[in-house]
């Protein structure tokens, strides 16, 4: 639809490989309770004998991200498999592969945290590898600017940074405020 953005794609999947690039111009991406999040760049994908693997270099226009949309520790869902489900790997569809990744993920600033009394903007530089499904990230993201409304005191920071080395539960966070 119209503001959400442009992706052109060329190639070809096949039966036994394929090879498929994508160029996103302020794609919407993810549109969900007033988060967003428009990606730019160029992605490819191959699937061959060794996998389904995604490539490339993307541009975080635009992020906004509120602390009130994050899960609550209410119930989870549960993964619940039949076991005369099972299919063996060779019957198993291609289409149902495992997706490798191995994208530069990088934003000058624009991506916005907000909610639960933070106000914040972040400038970020992350290398997504692992698979789609389990995500592992290396790099940083910056704090460009933010605040913090703490019962009812405001405190400015003077500096924050993210730190990713693996899954991003395990992210570090380093911030100092006044």
């Amino acid at each position: 639809g119209a503001g959400n953005g442009s992706v052109s794609v060329n190639g070809s999947l096949g039966k036994s490989q394929g090879r498929v690039e994508a160029d996103l111009t302020r794609l919407l991406v993810y549109d969900r309770d007033g988060d967003i999040a428009r990606l730019s760049g160029q992605v490819t994908l191959t699937d061959d004998e060794d996998g389904r693997l995604a490539v490339g270099k993307l541009v975080v226009d635009e992020a906004r991200v509120s602390l009130d949309n994050l899960p609550s520790s209410g119930p989870k869902a549960i993964d619940v498999r039949w076991t005369d489900d099972d299919v063996s790997a060779s019957e198993a569809s291609r289409m149902k592969q495992t997706l490798r990744l191995n994208l530069d993920i990088n934003a000058d600033r624009r991506v916005y945290v907000t909610g639960r009394g933070l106000d914040s903007e972040w400038a970020i530089d992350l290398t997504a590898t692992g698979t789609a499904s389990n995500v592992n990230l290396k790099g940083d993201a910056t704090m460009v600017r933010g605040s913090l409304d703490l019962a009812g005191r405001p405190f400015v920071f003077d500096s924050g940074e993210i730190t990713f080395d693996g899954p991003v539960d395990s992210a570090r966070i380093a911030v100092d405020a006044e």
